[in-house]
């Protein structure tokens, strides 16, 4: 059975979370600059995932600031090859777990492409998982926002016990 380990992004993970959205076609690639803030400023609310020594997955997240008891997720994405089932959804688990050490959080927020079943679905698996509802909205329109190519979706999990 593979190692996982579950920590705080570090400076040095950038690189890595970098090169993996690059690679992943559903996400957005941000800048290796974005990825050093969020390891340098939101350590607290992202988790990377190390599988038997070798980077393999990451999320990135924050707390809404006029809606402090709040996570919203940014962006997560994981290697194919990790040998692990389901380390996508045990990563977002593991860092709501870990933000409720510390703060009050009673909902989870992300954005998702419409397109993207697989994100979809594991949004509705962590809802279930946090025992919790889950409720999705047009979060910015494509035809309010042209530069958009669809309706941004937003998902919302709670309120969490």
């Amino acid at each position: 059975m593979p190692e996982v380990v579950y920590r705080a992004p570090r400076i040095q993970d950038a690189s890595h979370m970098h090169v993996l959205a690059c690679r992943t076609p559903a996400l957005d690639a941000n800048s290796w600059y974005y990825y050093a803030l969020f390891c340098e400023h939101f350590p607290g609310t992202s988790l990377v995932a190390y599988v038997d020594d070798e980077f393999a997955a990451f999320v990135t997240g924050y707390m809404v600031p006029e809606r402090p008891e709040t996570l919203f997720l940014w962006q997560t994405a994981s290697t194919l090859n990790h040998g692990v089932p389901n380390l996508g959804l045990s990563l977002l688990k593991k860092l709501v777990e870990k933000v409720q050490e510390t703060q009050t959080c009673k909902y989870v927020e992300g954005t998702i492409d419409p397109a993207n079943r697989a994100i979809a679905m594991q949004f509705r698996l962590l809802a279930r998982l946090l025992q919790a509802d889950s409720t999705t909205s047009v979060m910015f329109s494509a035809e309010a926002h042209p530069e958009l190519e669809h309706d941004e979706l937003k998902i919302r999990i709670g309120p969490i016990n």
